[in-house]
């Protein structure tokens, strides 16, 4: 004997058709719902985290003392600024030139042609006779005597004022110290004048 199905009333259709109404209304709530909201308060820490950051930043920022804006700017050496040297009394006429300047010219030569005979340049040959060089590659004309002597460079300076003429005239912008970079242009600058005097070329 076969079952007999079971017949549904009006009351379980509705409760049923209510049911299916709400399922489908929670899908869309769901589907509509932002990616914000489901992922919690994440989005909104990492928000205020890179605010806070940013905020910090700039603080730390505005807090620099800048020239300009009230403050004294950070101490530092001032930049040093070289002035062309172009060693005029070179060009004069040999009969006009002074002692001290004859004395120099004769003094750069020599220290040019012991340059060559030991491979150095004017720089280097005094640093390795013994002179010691300041943070701004200078050196006094005590050290420059000292280092001349130590090489065995015979001059006509007698003694260290004369050799302080000497610094002050190959280097005048240094405040009686004297630039070893200078020397090394002063000598290069000997050489030719006297290759040109005598007609030697290289």
């Amino acid at each position: 004997r076969r079952p007999q199905p079971r017949k549904i009333s009006k009351k379980d259709e509705q409760q049923a058709k209510e049911r299916a109404a709400a399922a489908s209304a929670g899908g869309e709530a769901k589907a509509s719902t932002p990616p914000e909201q489901n992922m919690g308060a994440m989005p909104s820490t990492i928000a205020s985290g890179t605010l806070s950051t940013a905020s910090s930043t700039l603080g730390r920022s505005r807090s620099r003392r800048l020239p300009g804006d009230g403050h004294a700017a950070p101490a530092g050496p001032p930049p040093r600024i070289r002035l062309v040297n172009d060693f005029a009394w070179l060009r004069k006429p040999e009969e006009a030139l002074s002692d001290v300047e004859r004395n120099a010219y004769a003094l750069l030569y020599a220290l040019s042609c012991c340059s060559a005979d030991r491979l150095l340049d004017a720089r280097g040959l005094l640093v390795w006779g013994g002179a010691v060089e300041n943070a701004k590659g200078q050196i006094s004309a005590a050290a420059l005597h000292r280092a001349l002597e130590r090489l065995g460079v015979t001059h006509g300076f007698s003694d260290e004022a004369g050799i302080q003429a000497f610094v002050c005239l190959v280097d005048p912008h240094s405040g009686g110290l004297l630039d070893t970079m200078e020397v090394e242009k002063a000598c290069v600058a000997v050489r030719k004048q006297r290759d040109a005097r005598t007609g030697k070329t290289d």
